[in-house]
């Protein structure tokens, strides 16, 4: 049987129209971003194995793919992409999300989950930027064991490591002296 697709646009808050394709429709969201200049079709192979039972989507940037170039390109940023990943999650029906990030895009899914920690189910960053990738994400490199031990967990229990990662924020709101690179 072959899965049910369904391919709309989302429309940003400033007007942007982003491209996303919804591959199955299973209860939980798989939510692809590519890397800079890299097509959805990179993530072809994972919506075929996952649309029988979960809804993948993909979506492409500002000026990547099928979305339009924006009229000021130069205001693009990570956290510009975040905030269109949680527009295009929320057109296709779904309050939260499981992030993969492929490159540039590991940096945007760390960044929606900073933006919106409630509505992130998981994070699966891969191959994304080279040296310390963390370090960029809230600023902050006291982070990195926290986020390599929820990555890990995150992909063999998305539930538990969301209840991690709160017990983690709650604790470390009460004490600064927490968390040690």
């Amino acid at each position: 049987m072959t899965p049910v697709v369904r391919v709309g646009t989302a429309e940003a808050p400033d007007g942007a129209l982003l491209h996303w394709r919804a591959d199955g429709d299973g209860p939980t969201a798989l939510v692809a971003c590519n890397g800079i200049g890299v097509s959805t079709f990179f993530w072809r192979r994972l919506a075929e194995y996952f649309a029988p039972a979960r809804t993948f989507i993909t979506w492409d940037y500002r000026g990547h793919g099928q979305t339009p170039v924006p009229e000021h390109p130069e205001d693009l940023t990570v956290a510009l992409c975040a905030r269109d990943l949680w527009t295009v999650v929320t057109r296709a029906g779904f309050e939260r999300a499981v992030l993969l990030g492929h490159s540039m895009g590991a940096q945007v899914i760390l960044e929606a989950y900073r933006q919106y920690p409630g509505r992130t189910q998981a994070l699966i960053p891969m191959l994304g930027a080279a040296g310390k990738v963390f370090s960029s994400f809230l600023g902050v490199s006291r982070l990195a064991p926290l986020l390599r031990l929820l990555i890990e967990v995150g992909a063999a229990n998305a539930e538990l490591a969301q209840e991690a990662l709160h017990a983690r924020a709650r604790n470390s709101s009460r004490t600064s002296s927490t968390f040690r690179s």
